[in-house]
């Protein structure tokens, strides 16, 4: 539990990434890792995780570029042209008001 008083420190994105390289490496123990960065064994379990995780993600990533799905560019084709459609029918709507309400 924390010391009334005392607030919690945020980490960076940068600081994780340099414990989690600093873990990775493996040159110093965990304990003097967790003691220079001023965080618990939690912390850095969470930290060792999510790095592993992200690494993992980014190298399943396929960087190939991907043909368009001809349904997805025809149904965005669609809904373009709907849009459009209703823009001019609201103007379309926005003007016999006018006309009929005399303004």
């Amino acid at each position: 539990m924390e010391e009334p008083g005392r607030k919690r420190r945020r980490i960076t994105a940068e600081e994780k990434l340099e414990i989690f390289r600093e873990a990775q490496r493996g040159e110093i123990t965990k304990a003097e890792i967790m003691r220079r960065h001023g965080i618990h064994s939690a912390e850095l379990a969470r930290i060792e995780k999510r790095g592993l995780e992200g690494a993992l993600a980014a190298l399943k990533e396929d960087r190939r570029k991907k043909k368009p799905d001809p349904e997805k560019v025809a149904l965005a084709t669609e809904v373009d042209r709907l849009k459009e459609a209703l823009t001019e029918q609201s103007v379309e709507v926005t003007l016999l008001r006018k006309k009929v309400n005399g303004v």
